[in-house]
């Protein structure tokens, strides 16, 4: 690209954050040469994010991020209308827009409140709205909602399939989009267990467990099956039960698990456990990288990564805050040379 640096850091920051072109305030800057000084770029991203064109990014960030858009492939139902689906994936944007860009961080697992009109309330068993229009509404701790992976858009897109329960599925998006921590690489093959040694009264927990024996297997699951285990109260459509339908009929949910050495009874215990982990900071941090320079995390710069995602659980900062260090620092002001 033509131009001095300091006008494609305008160029770069008006494309990231508004997808749009930069305005007189950026082009002025730029013809200051004001743009190669980190405190200023710092300034510029914050009031970028405080106009109204900075939900552009949040949004393109945030279905980039949760593959939101897959609620649109899956196959509409009476009871999963297009309708519904498009509320599911409004209460997903709007919670987006408000926690990325005014909230710590660690709300995105913990916040007991969300955005919902009166069909998505109705959806949740929750009380509130009484209109078409979305508003903030706080959940209360007997509907076992908590945090964005409660969203029925997150709870529909990780179940896929028929199946009664998906734990994998939904253990597997848990890990690899909130702590990085899923595994990686192929399924090796041959390692479908011998079903018929499992005994025709087992619960879902002891089928897992059965599954897990396989050696080959196990250093997935161990992981994987709780991490999803913990979302079984919530059916494919996210709708909260008790009890398993069909094959498991009459069966009572059990969400009791552990995980990184925790046990928690349920996904709303689960939200607390990770909202303490570094894991889930620097993974958070690494989907913000990626997006911003358009590549993944390089080797060189993982250091002032995970820098600034030990800054922001220190200090309880947010999403916000990371994208601000992030375009101030050397590894993207030096990118746009």
């Amino acid at each position: 690209a033509g131009g001095t640096l300091d006008d494609r850091v305008a160029a770069r920051l008006a494309s990231l954050l508004w997808l749009s072109v930069p305005d007189a305030r950026l082009r002025e800057y730029a013809l200051g040469r004001k743009l190669t000084d980190p405190s200023v770029v710092a300034s510029e991203v914050k009031r970028m994010l405080e106009d109204p064109k900075g939900l552009r990014f949040i949004d393109s960030f945030g279905k980039d991020w949760l593959s939101l858009n897959q609620l649109d492939q899956i196959a509409s139902t009476g009871v999963l209308t297009p309708e519904l689906k498009s509320r599911m994936k409004e209460e997903t944007v709007r919670f987006l827009r408000e926690v990325l860009l005014k909230r710590p961080l660690k709300e995105l697992l913990t916040a007991n409140y969300s955005f919902m009109n009166r069909q998505l309330a109705s959806h949740y068993g929750v009380s509130g709205p009484s209109g078409d229009d979305f508003v903030r509404t706080d959940l209360p701790s007997s509907s076992y909602r908590r945090g964005i992976l409660s969203h029925a858009s997150i709870l529909t897109i990780t179940f896929k399939g028929n199946s009664e329960t998906r734990p994998v599925h939904r253990g597997n998006y848990l890990l690899n989009r909130f702590l990085c921590d899923g595994p990686k690489g192929m399924i090796p093959a041959n390692t479908t267990p011998d079903e018929s040694q499992i005994p025709a009264n087992a619960t879902f927990k002891e089928i897992l467990a059965f599954h897990s024996k396989n050696p080959t297997c196990a250093g997935c699951h161990q992981t994987l099956d709780p991490a999803g285990l913990a979302f079984d109260h919530f059916d494919g459509i996210g709708k909260y039960r008790t009890v398993y339908p069909a094959r498991y009929r009459g069966v009572m949910v059990d969400t009791s698990e552990s995980l990184y050495d925790q046990s928690f009874r349920s996904s709303f215990d689960l939200m607390d456990i990770l909202g303490q982990q570094d894991k889930f900071y620097d993974c958070v941090s690494g989907y913000a990288y990626a997006y911003l320079m358009r590549a993944p995390e390089s080797t060189d710069d993982k250091c002032a990564v995970k820098k600034i995602s030990t800054q922001v659980k220190n200090q309880n900062q947010g999403f916000a805050d990371i994208v601000g260090q992030m375009v101030a620092n050397e590894f993207f002001l030096t990118e746009s040379k």
